[in-house]
Formats: C-alpha cells, sequence, structure tokens
C-alpha cells in the first residue's frame, strides 16, 4: 500500500504550533551534505531551544541493508549541534 493512502503530510512553518503543542523551529544544517535537504524543522516545548544547529554527514563505510527490495543510495547521519554558551 502506498503511505499517500493513509498518512496527510503537513509541512511545518516556524513559530508557535497550530494545535497548541510547542513551537516549530527551521533549523540550521551544517556539514558535508547539508544541501540534502530544503529545509528541517524541529519542534520544542521551550522557546528558548527553538534555535538549532544539525550536524548531516555520510555514515562511511555505508550500512548494508539486505532487506528484500530495498536499495540505499547513500546513509546519512544527523546530529543536534550543542550550542556554545557565550559568557559576557
Amino acid at each position: 500500500m502506498l503511505i499517500d493512502y493513509w498518512l496527510k503530510e503537513n509541512v511545518p512553518k516556524p513559530g508557535l504550533d497550530p494545535y497548541g503543542n510547542g513551537i516549530w523551529g527551521e533549523l540550521e544544517q551544517r556539514g558535508t551534505y547539508s544541501d540534502s535537504f530544503a529545509r528541517i524543522f524541529g519542534k520544542f516545548t521551550d522557546p528558548s531551544q527553538s534555535t538549532v544547529s544539525v550536524n548531516i554527514d555520510r555514515v562511511t563505510p555505508a550500512l548494508p541493508d539486505s532487506r528484500e527490495g530495498r536499495l540505499v543510495k547513500e546513509y546519512l547521519h544527523v546530529c543536534r549541534l550543542m550550542q556554545e554558551l557565550q559568557l559576557k
């Protein structure tokens, strides 16, 4: 069954969640594969945490996937970068 039949995709917009369940923030992308995605969003309960950067790199060596019908082009590792504290 195609996923289109049972899962509606709603693209989030930065700001308050329309259902009142937190805040959406657009994540800054870094790393060698950061251009692989047009935009990445994260959902947060604390507005002060909504400014986040993620690092996107290829997993090397590629992990094998022997499941039937799977064709993997590449694997990516996405991780949150910790914000640097600025002392005043």
